[in-house]
């Protein structure tokens, strides 16, 4: 299982993220802007989280397109720095047919109370990907992935496996995606 060595590894990769700040992108201008799927401006850990990563990349001149759920408290300022757009509803399944995503990179805010991981989801990815998109995640809690129904299990792990990167918070998180069969995108 992993150690603390894996650390490195993500290290690197974040690395690797400042160094793309670098290239040219006035001839992409796809590059330069990122989609994220997340709660906003609500009273949540992870809508806090994902402002933090908005202005972040704000202060890289990069665009910030938020996706949002519906309980997102409408704030102008916030309408005009990062062009939300309420598109879920938390506790129901996530659907991403019908957003227009205009940047490359698409980054999904997960927490299992959110929306499931499921057969559904992992379809509109592919479908999605098609158009040469890359789709990260970053999962807040992975605990509930050991004590789910089977079936159930395999349809996120399916669905994630459509993931070009999925960032987690510990070691244990590792771990835990190891013992459901996630290995190759993991960070």
């Amino acid at each position: 299982f992993y150690s603390s060595h894996s650390v490195n590894s993500f290290l690197t990769g974040l690395v690797r993220i400042k160094d793309f700040n670098n290239l040219d992108l006035s001839k992409n201008s796809n590059l330069n802007s990122i989609s994220i799927i997340t709660t906003w401006n609500i009273e949540c850990g992870i809508a806090e989280y994902s402002k933090y990563i908005a202005n972040e990349f704000i202060d890289l001149n990069y665009e910030v397109n938020i996706f949002c759920s519906t309980e997102t408290i409408e704030n102008s300022d916030d309408k005009i720095k990062y062009n939300t757009e309420k598109t879920f509803e938390q506790g129901s399944p996530l659907d991403i047919s019908k957003i227009n995503f205009t940047s490359k990179v698409i980054w999904i805010q997960h927490h299992f109370a959110f929306f499931p991981l499921d057969n559904s989801l992992s379809t509109q990815i592919e479908t999605i990907k098609k158009d040469n998109k890359d789709f990260y995640i970053t999962l807040h809690t992975t605990k509930p992935l050991l004590y789910m129904v089977e079936d159930i299990r395999e349809e996120a792990r399916l669905c994630l496996n459509q993931m070009d990167r999925i960032f987690v918070h510990t070691i244990d998180d590792l771990n835990n995606l190891k013992r459901v069969g996630l290995i190759h995108n993991v960070v």
